[in-house]
């Protein structure tokens, strides 16, 4: 299965719109009751909130190990509502990917990327993105200041 990026980007936000510190994956509840297809659902969840946990993005809130994803002999996941967390690596990570061109930038341009590379390009582009608006903040506070200086 291909890392769909759009689909982190929607978990990180149902995550982050939990309105306390920790979650649970009852939050990504209508993956499996409003999905025509559970099981080609269930399986791209479940892809994808592994890489979350294999990125560092999210964790255990508990001294519980691993995120509540465990498998039985046959491969059928089994899902245990532990508490969680998003880390500050996944607050990061979030928040990149809502910055205007980064997301657009990684599915055309690193579409095969894997999940470390894209984190890598995310993180770049955002600190470009952020780069540009300071270097013009900064241009608007020295021409302000040499107006002012000026007067």
């Amino acid at each position: 299965m291909k890392i769909d990026f759009n689909y982190i980007k929607e978990m990180l936000e149902v995550i982050q719109n939990v309105e306390s510190s920790t979650f649970d994956l009852q939050v990504f509840a209508y993956e499996w009751f409003n999905a025509d297809d559970a099981t080609n659902k269930d399986q791209k969840f479940i892809f994808h909130i592994e890489i979350l946990e294999d990125m560092g993005l999210i964790k255990s809130a508990s001294n519980t190990v691993g995120i509540g994803i465990s498998r039985s002999i046959e491969g059928t996941p089994l899902i245990s509502f532990i508490p969680l967390r998003l880390t500050s690596d996944g607050h990061e990570y979030a928040s990149a990917l809502s910055k205007p061109g980064v997301l657009e930038t990684l599915i055309n341009d690193f579409k095969e990327a894997g999940p470390k590379e894209a984190y890598t390009v995310v993180k770049k582009l955002a600190q470009q993105y952020l780069d540009n608006k300071l270097s013009k903040a900064l241009g608007f506070c020295e021409t302000g200041n040499k107006e002012s200086n000026n007067s």
